[in-house]
């Protein structure tokens, strides 16, 4: 058996792209709520001496409750970014789309 690694990510840059949207599926007969989609980041680094812009794919999920019923932490973030933040992409400018650390996340096998 595989074991589970530890994952550090840290992914720091200006908000491209957000295309998260509200979803539900079956899960025991009853319908759970959920935000799904992705967001993408504009990083600009210097690799090999060269200054290089990525845009790094980020793809988030969660359920609007957790086991024990109460609101999931991670649904109210990922809802904020969707209703709250500025992207490239709806600004149209680098300089009024807001800056972003992603510190968490988890590397799966899909």
């Amino acid at each position: 058996m595989i074991r589970q690694a530890e994952n550090k990510v840290r992914i720091e840059g200006v908000l491209s792209e957000i295309d998260l949207k509200y979803s539900s599926f079956q899960r025991d007969g009853a319908d759970v709520e959920a935000i799904t989609g992705s967001i993408k980041v504009l990083v600009e680094q210097v690799i090999n001496g060269e200054e290089v812009s990525l845009d790094i794919p980020v793809y988030m999920f969660a359920t609007k409750y957790t086991k024990a019923g109460k609101i999931n932490p991670s649904y109210e973030s990922i809802e904020k970014v969707m209703k709250e933040y500025k992207s490239i992409a709806a600004t149209g400018d680098k300089s009024t789309a807001d800056k972003i650390r992603i510190t968490k996340g988890q590397i799966k096998m899909n």
